[in-house]
């Protein structure tokens, strides 16, 4: 007896359904369970408590490595994002350690390890201060000539930072500014 095309596909059909349905049961888990293990950026947001700064970025940048099954560590971000709170311990240096409990959005069968964890920032309160500005000369008049008097405008400038950083400015300067061979004013 001779069977079609029709015939060799349905001959049996359940079964086949059956066992290509368990083929990629199969096929899923064990591609599911291969580790893999890929580099990604972390990228670390400080949050600093109001009234206070830090010395140096707010934002700051990590390289990190994701281990686990591989359609999961497949699926994490490019860029994961953390976020660490910054206490408010005034002029103090601090040490903050990133953890994969800072990390946004990371499944917990992902392992997660970064070179070195610990970074200093230095915290204190934020603060203004009003300071002049002083004029640097660079070079020398013609023979005959000199500078009578300079005047900036603004004679001040109002800087903002690190209470203990602006307490040690008394004064900012201009980049030179070159009056060699002069003869006339000079603007």
């Amino acid at each position: 007896m001779k069977m079609g095309i029709a015939g060799l596909v349905l001959n049996n059909f359940l079964w086949k359904v059956l066992s290509v349905g368990l083929a990629i049961f199969v096929w899923a888990i064990i591609q599911g369970e291969q580790v893999l293990e890929i580099n990604r950026e972390v990228i670390v947001n400080l949050k600093i408590p109001e009234g206070y700064m830090i010395r140096g970025d707010a934002s700051r940048a990590f390289a990190a490595t994701l281990k686990g099954p591989r359609v999961m560590v497949l699926q994490a971000s490019r860029v994961l994002e953390a976020e660490l709170e910054v206490p408010p311990l005034r002029g103090r240096k601090y040490r903050l350690r990133l953890g994969r409990e800072n990390i946004k959005n990371l499944n917990s069968r992902i392992s997660f390890r970064v070179q070195d964890p610990y970074f200093y920032v230095t915290v204190d309160v934020k603060a203004s201060r009003t300071v002049p500005i002083k004029f640097v000369p660079h070079g020398t008049t013609a023979e005959g000539y000199f500078v009578k008097k300079a005047i900036l405008t603004p004679s001040h400038v109002k800087l903002t930072g690190l209470k203990s950083d602006l307490i040690k400015i008394r004064e900012v300067v201009t980049e030179p500014v070159d009056i060699g061979g002069l003869q006339e004013n000079k603007t």
